[in-house]
């Protein structure tokens, strides 16, 4: 829940929420997914709307640095980006 209250919390949106809460979707089991979905119910139009407002440019110049080199090996494509941001979407809007 404190990810989805970051990304939608802030006065400047930030590409690392987006990053963090894929990761979280990734590591969560399904219950503890519907959980935070459930309790944050209401935010979940504006995260969508946030994921939506950041582009590649921002995610790379903001998270792509702070990863090792293994990891953004996986993550640093443009594809990688709009990957994360179709099954946030998704998992937000099921």
């Amino acid at each position: 829940a404190q990810k989805l209250e970051a990304l939608i919390g802030r006065n400047q949106i930030q590409a690392r929420d987006i990053f963090d809460l894929n990761l979280l979707r990734m590591q969560a089991s399904s219950d503890q997914l519907e959980n935070i979905k459930n309790v944050k119910r209401d935010i979940l139009p504006r995260a969508i709307e946030n994921i939506l407002t950041l582009n590649y440019g921002d995610y790379s110049g903001h998270v792509l640095g702070f990863l090792t080199s293994r990891d953004r090996q996986d993550y640093q494509s443009l594809k990688a980006w709009q990957t994360m941001q179709s099954a946030l979407i998704g998992w937000l809007e099921k």
